[in-house]
């Protein structure tokens, strides 16, 4: 078993990016119980973790999980792992993602290939007659 007291839990805390993923790491596994055991367990680890990422233990991470009809804001500090799932209690935290935050490709017939006359450019066939 690993110890995050040790010589392991020391890789993570010397290094900025290694905190990151450490978390980003739990994020992903979305596990709320091995942050509540961490926060049960081991709070001094947090607190140092905390600080070595933000450089203060107030800041709180949110991310959102699930797609657009079942969203959930979770918020991470550390003192806890909340999940939120009422809209309106989202909405005072960040807003809700929609499709307008998506990036869709255009299709190219949308966009013509023609340049204002009075910057001197134009469509390809009358630069041709121009010349």
């Amino acid at each position: 078993m690993i110890s995050l007291n040790g010589a392991e839990g020391d890789k993570i805390l010397k290094s900025k990016k290694k905190s990151f993923c450490f978390v980003a790491y739990l994020i992903s596994l979305n596990e709320k119980n091995y942050w509540d055991g961490l926060v049960k367990n081991n709070p001094e680890f947090i607190k140092k973790l905390w600080h070595k990422m933000f450089g203060n233990v107030k800041d709180i991470i949110y991310f959102f999980h699930d797609d657009l009809a079942n969203t959930k804001l979770v918020a991470i500090s550390i003192e806890s792992w909340t999940i939120i799932t009422n809209n309106s209690e989202i909405k005072k935290q960040l807003p809700i993602p929609n499709n307008d935050w998506k990036i869709e490709e255009k299709n190219k017939s949308q966009h013509p290939t023609m340049y204002k006359k009075n910057s001197g450019l134009s469509t390809k066939n009358e630069s041709k007659k121009l010349k």
